[in-house]
């Protein structure tokens, strides 16, 4: 027997009143087909719990989505009764694609990976809305969905994708170079942890490289527009040596935070 702290009863209690009011504002329907199921579909039925039938009937009688996460019972729908099916997170980025809201993608997607939905994809703009919403700092949250991105079973070119956008939008938002280096230290430490023998030193070398090139391309403009506020008397080698200047000192940057991120997980 489990004896409860008053705490906990409380709290159980809680997330059951919360579940309860968002049952009462839910759309009842009857559960009740417009046609006959076929002998074979209600073979299948007859091994599972009455509510998956009623789930069928009641979306196939309403002309209604079925909203469904379990891959298998979403093609017996379309099996059984031809009702159209979809899972979560497609639907979610649907409405993504239509709103202004792609922060609400990112929060929905987090939240269903933290939830165990194991195929739930996730991409650079899911970590980094989840390391911005933690105030920049390695909240439970976000180490789970870095300890999901560091699986061995991740497809290798997604990972180095995923891990070179990440760099970019993290450097470009980042308050200060120290929150950088945490984010990293966080994702190396993850790596470390799901695959012993991971080459992190690699990993650094695509984060770099990647950021790199995204500064690099970022003083073209930069670069054009001090030749255009120049005159004759200004050598155009000059301006260049400027600009070259700047490139250095932040590639310089962003090679020692990494570097110290690779240093930190090592000791």
């Amino acid at each position: 027997m489990v004896r409860l702290a008053p705490e906990a009863i409380e709290e159980r209690i809680s997330d059951i009143q919360e579940v309860l009011s968002f049952a009462e504002t839910l759309t009842l329907v009857p559960a009740e087909a417009t046609g006959e199921l076929t002998d074979a579909a209600r073979e299948v039925f007859n091994d599972l719990d009455p509510a998956f039938l009623d789930t069928i009937l009641a979306a196939h009688g309403n002309d209604r989505l079925l909203l469904c996460d379990d891959q298998s019972f979403r093609a017996l729908g379309i099996e059984a009764a031809e009702i159209n099916c979809v899972w979560t997170q497609v639907a979610v980025a649907a409405a993504a694609n239509k709103t202004v809201l792609p922060k609400e993608y990112f929060r929905i997607s987090n939240a269903l990976a933290e939830a165990g939905y194991f195929y739930t994809s996730l991409n650079a703009g899911n970590l980094f809305y989840a390391w911005e919403e933690s105030n920049w700092s390695v909240t439970p949250t976000l180490q789970f969905l870095l300890d999901l991105f560091a699986r061995p079973t991740n497809a290798p070119q997604g990972v180095i994708n995923v891990l070179g956008n990440l760099a970019q939008i993290a450097w470009a938002q980042k308050p200060n170079d120290e929150v950088f280096e945490t984010l990293f230290v966080a994702i190396f430490a993850a790596f470390k942890k799901a695959q012993p023998e991971a080459d992190l030193k690699g990993f650094a070398q695509v984060a770099s490289a990647s950021l790199i090139q995204f500064v690099r391309s970022r003083f073209d403009g930069p670069f054009q527009d001090l030749l255009r506020r120049s005159t004759y008397l200004t050598p155009v080698g000059d301006i260049a040596a400027e600009v070259q200047a700047i490139e250095e000192r932040v590639v310089a940057r962003i090679g020692l935070a990494l570097g110290k991120a690779l240093q930190k997980v090592h000791t």
